[in-house]
């Protein structure tokens, strides 16, 4: 019979047409109901056409028999079970896994010149995957591929094409092309195959392969009515009517070829539905140049910065539409060209503006925070153990974070308390990763205080002692149970892995499991349970959904597996490395979820491939910018187009890049399915930088008059105005930001009186903050009494003060307050090397060995070459001792460039000690001789004489502290400090109340001498020593008494009145001096301070 091509413009009618043929079909057969097959393009058009087909149909049909849909992969699959001939179609994994061997089987009996050393790589793969389908689906056989090749790349693919074309036919397998081939060959070869159908319909396609024109004239022959349905432009639309030209001539030529007619009807424009004027105009003028006109509304523009405020300005006009009952859910249709640079931004808006909406391409399960977790667990130990890298796997935060996953439930780990013990351990020991570390760091012995500067709390220490002795177990069975084994079976790595999910409480089993009684007797973490608990209906079915695609690509690769062993026997066992850089590479190219079939009552979001031949009244088009839509042509793998031109003169159909990539043709598709409105949106910014909108873009500005066009821009960082508000915290916004809302505030005090009253609550503190108003609890002034009194018992006179406490009051009193009174710290991960800690610590340890060598020896620091000669071997000895010792004692991971720090740690000693032993040195004198006298002199701990210094008349306090060297020149003592850093202390900033520690250390070291007795000697001074730079700063020279010193003086008036105010919770943000807008050049507290806000100029 002839087959019937039914044309029309878009929207022109098509498918109504072709429900018509369907009716007319139902209408004639009397004796028996009729047979009709519909061939549609994609999921989403096939539900479209039910539903609209109940909906046309009904009232004369109640029910439809015999009628089915498919597209072309069903409709192969159909023909060859009709044919009683159905292959073994392999799956996309399995078709890897055939290719692989292919490949491998080449490359060994040397049979390819140029892919021989990338051959088995997965990207290879993919790309000869890619050129093989495209090859079959232009009906290119091998031994034409062959004839064809020139060179020896040409050779090698070809090759390829052949050996695997003859591995699926030698074992009777098909891979979804080739099932297009052996159905045609059956319709060819058994003429009443379809011979009982009475209507063949293909709807929604605007190009065909060679193979499906061809499989549709074949049958064409049998059916007894064939209906192809196919857009048609008008003359002057010939930029974008090659696609469609293109369609009809292939299956023109597929029916000539055969001889059998085929008719075609052009449907009038006066049966087309009806449109607004401006997007009949835009359809018409979009690429011909038909001249301009006024728009009248009903094409509109979205601008906004990026992607996500782009999506959000797009959503919220779809809002728009719903609330004001401009329209139904069904009625809207939103387009997204680019479906992963935008579907995170569209699930976080959606959820937001609480739309009712169905994304038709779901999230990728790589994407998916369980499949996430998953992967980071079985990513966790870097592998299978290895005695001699004792650093592999295990990162520190790796660790922490999966045992803190709300997807897992690891024994020993069921309370936060374990978790955070272990955080704490980790983090003291200097952590890194690798399974020793963590050993060493869990062992009970390690347990010390919170804070090292605060006495232990005996009760504590003993708790957590027990604690971490069962924790060191768990942890050690966790590390176990995710520790991959080398090597094995496919079958074993599979059970290994889903062993770790654990079973599924609700699930009575699945018999499809091969590797169920293969599975070890292994540790489970509960992953399924823990995705039932505690979630949304929506999240849990979302994560659920995952692990079952999760699943099935662990039975796909079993199912490859026995594949690969009939065909010739797989490997017995494989690397995990293989495994799992194969199971990563599977999870990446996972289909995405598809939506559900029914979007009753929800708007429609899918990609532009998928929104073909789906009218609606409202259509939003996103992304119109470039590189977005049109999505660049990317170049392909193996051949240039001019090369695939050559290859098609030799009888090799490869289409060029632009005949593959049409998304001209394709936005003139998609904007012919609005009815009424017409929206383009696009983003405005990239990288901090204008982006272009696209050449699309600017063709719909050129159909109409100049500004014309509706417009809708939002700037960077703007609030959304009142009247567009979708959310609400976009009204919250608005209403602050917008002085004439008043109806958006009343609105918000009526509907949400408690959210507004604590927003204007917090608007009160920041604006107080601002003003010159005084300080309050909200600029770090208490004022409960409870926690006045609170305070004053932790800063009362018992408190024992250290130099660094006294500074951070002195520097910034909310500092000191979140420092030492709520005990923060900035969490920040270890890093291999020294820090500057360790640093300091190291330099402090070889000094103090050297000098404290020096005074055994009796060597006078002086300008003599014979003891600076001796002083620089004691240096280097003691240097070389405790290099050897510092990763151990200091908890550090040495990297490569350990031996170079060493030579770098030691050269500025060496220097330093050559400056003290000149007369140069800071505390040189001409008569009289300098000798060490002392070295890390600690006290005020435990273990040392308790000191007090005096601040006034009426108050001493506690201190503590170490005080790094004490030289002796004659009957007075100098306090030497050394400094890592090059930044100079001036004696200012101890005038100041800056800085306290010469002070305190000074007069410490006074209140000693006359603690022990020692009459015969004085304080005379002191410095720091930087000794990155070898200078000195904050230099003090003791005239008379230490007490009676200027600047000493000075510091301790200072010093009273912050200890005054800091009993009296006053921890104000008032730093008296600022670098770069904080209390000091850095600072871990300056996000909590608000002193950026807070005004300076305060009337207290």
């Amino acid at each position: 019979m002839a087959t019937t091509v039914i044309q029309a413009q878009m929207g022109g009618g098509k498918t109504a047409a072709a429900l018509q043929r369907i009716q007319s079909v139902l209408a004639t057969s009397e004796m028996r109901m009729p047979r009709i097959w519909v061939l549609l393009a994609s999921r989403r058009q096939e539900f479209a056409f039910r539903e609209r087909m109940m909906a046309e149909l009904s009232p004369a049909n109640a029910v439809f028999f015999n009628v089915e849909f498919f597209n072309f992969y069903q409709l192969n699959s159909r023909l060859l079970n009709l044919a009683g001939q159905p292959p073994f179609r392999i799956n996309e994994s399995a078709r890897m896994g055939v290719l692989r061997r292919v490949v491998d089987q080449l490359v060994q009996q040397g049979s390819l010149q140029v892919y021989d050393r990338i051959a088995g790589t997965s990207g290879f793969l993919r790309a000869i995957a890619a050129l093989i389908d495209e090859l079959k689906q232009n009906r290119v056989y091998p031994e034409q591929f062959q004839n064809a090749a020139q060179n020896a790349k040409d050779h090698d693919l070809a090759r390829i094409y052949a050996a695997y074309q003859t591995m699926l036919q030698q074992h009777h397998l098909a891979d979804r092309e080739g099932e297009g081939w052996l159905a045609l060959e059956a319709v060819e070869k058994m003429p009443t195959l379809a011979s009982n159908l009475d209507l063949l319909l293909v709807d929604g396609y605007d190009q065909f392969t060679p193979v499906q024109a061809e499989l549709v004239a074949e049958l064409s022959r049998q059916v007894k009515h064939t209906v192809v349905t196919l857009t048609a432009l008008s003359d002057k639309a010939t930029r974008v009517g090659l696609r469609f030209q293109y369609a009809l001539d292939q299956l023109k030529h597929s029916h000539e070829e055969r001889g059998l007619p085929i008719n075609t009807e052009i449907i009038s424009s006066a049966s087309a539905m009806v449109r607004a004027a401006d997007l009949n105009h835009l359809s018409k003028s979009l690429f011909a140049l038909d001249g301009t006109q006024p728009s009248s509304g009903a094409v509109q523009l979205i601008e906004a910065p990026e992607p996500a405020e782009e999506t959000a300005a797009v959503l919220r006009a779809v809002k728009s539409l719903l609330v004001t009952d401009q329209a139904e859910p069904d009625d809207i249709l939103v387009v997204v060209r680019d479906w992963p640079r935008y579907q995170a931004h569209i699930a976080t808006y959606t959820q937001l503006f609480g739309l009712p909406v169905l994304r038709h391409q779901g999230q990728s399960i790589a994407q998916n925070p369980v499949i996430v977790t998953l992967m980071r667990l079985l990513q966790l130990a870097d592998g299978p153990y290895d005695a001699d890298q004792p650093d592999k796997g295990f990162r520190r935060r790796d660790v922490v974070d999966l045992l803190r996953s709300p997807y897992l439930r690891v024994p020993g780990f069921a309370d936060d308390a374990s978790i955070d013990l272990l955080d704490r351990v980790s983090r003291e020991n200097h952590v890194l990763s690798g399974r020793d570390e963590w050993d060493v760091a869990t062992e009970p012995e390690q347990v010390a205080p919170y804070d090292r500067d605060e006495e232990a709390d005996d009760e504590q220490v003993e708790r957590d002692f027990a604690q971490l002795s069962t924790i060191s177990v768990d942890l050690e069975t966790f590390f176990d149970a995710v520790t991959p084994p080398a090597s094995g079976t496919l079958e074993q790595f599979v059970a290994w892995v889903d062993g770790l999910i654990g079973p599924d409480s609700l699930d009575d089993g699945d018999a499809d499991e091969a590797y169920d009684e293969d599975k070890p007797e292994s540790l489970d973490f509960s992953m399924i349970a823990c995705i039932r608990e505690g979630q949304e209906a929506h999240t849990v079915q979302r994560d659920l959904t995952a692990i079952s695609t999760f699943k099935q690509i662990l039975r796909g690769f079993l199912e490859t597996e026995l594949l690969l062993q009939s065909i010739g026997g797989a490997s017995d066992e494989q690397t995990w490395q293989a495994f799992f850089a194969d199971l990563q590479l599977a999870i990446k190219n996972a289909a995405p979820e598809n939506g559900s079939t029914s979007r009753s009552g929800r708007v429609l979001i899918a990609s532009a491939t998928e929104a073909r031949g789906l009218p609606h009244k409202h259509v939003f088009i996103m992304g119109m910018a470039e590189g977005v839509f049109p999505m660049p042509v990317h170049e392909d793998t193996f051949y240039l187009d001019s090369e695939r031109l050559a290859l098609r003169d030799r009888g090799v159909l490869l289409k060029t890049g632009s005949e593959r990539s049409d998304d001209d043709g394709l936005f003139y598709e998609l904007i012919n399915l609005a009815q009424q409105t017409l929206t383009l949106s696009r983003p405005t910014v990239r990288d901090g930088k204008n982006w272009n909108p696209s050449h699309l873009w600017r063709h719909v500005l050129d159909a109409f008059d100049a500004n014309t066009l509706p417009l809708t821009r939002y700037g960077v960082g703007e609030v959304v105005p009142g009247q567009s508000v979708a959310s609400s915290d976009e009204a919250l916004l608005a209403a602050i930001a917008d002085e004439q809302a008043m109806g958006l505030r009343a609105f918000l005090l009526s509907d949400q009186p408690e959210l507004w009253a604590h927003v204007m609550h917090n608007i009160a503190i920041e604006q107080g903050r601002m003003s010159r108003q005084s300080h309050d609890v909200f600029t770090g002034k208490i004022t409960h009494p409870d926690l006045i009194a609170d305070v004053q018992s932790q800063l009362g006179p018992n408190r024992r003060w250290s130099a660094s406490q006294l500074n951070e009051y002195g520097a910034c009193a909310f500092r000191f307050f979140a420092k030492r009174m709520l005990r923060l710290e900035a969490l920040e991960e270890e890093e291999e090397g020294l820090d500057a800690l360790q640093l300091g610590s190291l330099n402090h340890a070889i000094l103090e060995g050297t000098y404290r060598q020096l005074m055994q020896d009796d060597i006078a620091i002086s300008p003599d070459e014979d003891a600076l000669q001796e002083a620089l071997l004691i240096l280097e000895e003691i240097a070389e001792e405790q290099f050897a010792l510092a990763p151990k004692h200091y908890n550090f991971r040495p990297t490569a460039r350990w031996s170079q720090e060493q030579q770098v740690i030691l050269r500025r000693l060496r220097l330093m000690l050559q400056l003290d032993f000149s007369d140069k040195a800071p505390l040189f004198t001409e008569n009289l001789q300098r000798m060490p006298y002392e070295m890390e002199l600690r006290f005020g701990f435990p273990d040392t004489e308790n000191i007090t210094i005096s601040v006034d008349d009426e108050e001493s306090i506690f201190v503590r502290g170490a005080i790094d060297r004490i030289d002796r020149i004659g009957d007075k003592l100098y306090v030497i400090d050394y400094k890592t850093g090059s930044t100079k202390i001036d004696t200012k900033e101890m005038e100041a109340g800056r800085n306290f520690q010469m002070m305190l250390y000074l007069l410490a070291l006074d209140a000693i001498l006359k603690q022990r007795g020692i009459d015969n000697l004085q304080v005379g001074g002191g410095f720091f020593w930087h000794i990155r730079n070898q200078t000195d700063s904050g230099k003090l020279d003791i005239s008379a008494t230490v007490i009676d010193q200027p600047e000493i003086a000075s510091a301790r008036v200072h010093l009273a009145r912050h200890l005054r105010n800091a009993r009296k919770a006053d921890f104000r943000v008032r730093p008296p001096k600022q670098e770069k807008g904080r209390c000091t050049s850095y600072c871990d507290y300056y996000q909590l301070c608000r002193l950026s806000v807070i005004n300076q100029r305060k009337y207290d």
